[in-house]
């Protein structure tokens, strides 16, 4: 069933982009996946860009839409790095729901 959630998920991601002259950040997928680990589904996503952070040199902030329940499109950011040969979140970003209820709580 989880992958069935992320695959819905990435049909909403589209493509991720990048900066031109930066390394190459997650893409939508791999966000997606991320985001999924602590909740039931990986939440459908859209608008995905991870941006290098040169004097950090291993980590990315990546912007991204996610939709809430009610079905509105809500502009999330979080921190990821390089794990080895794939990614892990540096902080746990507020889902869009917790986003739309805490009233400027969640970083955006």
């Amino acid at each position: 069933m989880r992958g069935l959630a992320v695959a819905a998920a990435l049909g909403l991601a589209g493509c991720a982009s990048v900066a031109p002259g930066q390394p190459a950040g997650p893409g939508a997928a791999d966000l997606a996946r991320l985001l999924a680990v602590d909740r039931a589904e990986a939440p459908p996503l859209r608008a995905v860009r991870c941006d290098f952070i040169a004097e950090e040199g291993s980590e990315w902030v990546c912007r991204y839409e996610e939709r809430s329940r009610e079905g509105l499109w809500v502009g999330l950011s979080t921190m990821v790095a390089r794990a080895g040969a794939g990614w892990e979140l540096i902080d746990r970003p507020c889902s869009a729901d917790e986003a739309l209820a805490d009233r400027g709580r969640c970083p955006r």
